[in-house]
């Protein structure tokens, strides 16, 4: 909690297709607009912020006895958004929770420790 008695808190999305992420954050920030206009402008929503994008690579054999040289290479990336949020009650977090989002969104609430 915050000195005004706020609550802080960091929602990350995770995903494999960068276009999913983008519907879900816009989903998201919709939302947060739609809470801020019941509560009169109270939360402060910084985001949504852009991580690096991971890359692993991953190299296979096409045969498996014979021809070594001859492989397949694959590539997943992982991209990573994250939105820090202060809002004036603990009702927001119920009310997040009631939102769908699309299939492949991985989705984190980290609450942050302000003394």
């Amino acid at each position: 909690m915050t000195k005004n008695g706020e609550i802080s808190f960091r929602i990350r999305l995770k995903a494999y297709n960068s276009r999913v992420l983008r519907i879900s954050s816009l989903l998201l920030e919709k939302e947060l607009k739609r809470l801020d206009d019941i509560y009169s402008g109270q939360t402060l929503v910084k985001g949504p912020v852009r991580l690096p994008v991971k890359k692993r690579y991953y190299s296979l054999l096409r045969s498996p006895h014979i021809d070594k040289a001859s492989q397949e290479q694959f590539e997943i990336r992982r991209h990573k958004w994250i939105f820090d949020i202060q809002v004036p009650k603990k009702n927001y977090i119920n009310l997040l929770s009631a939102i769908s989002f699309p299939p492949g969104v991985d989705i984190s609430i980290f609450f942050n420790q302000i003394n």
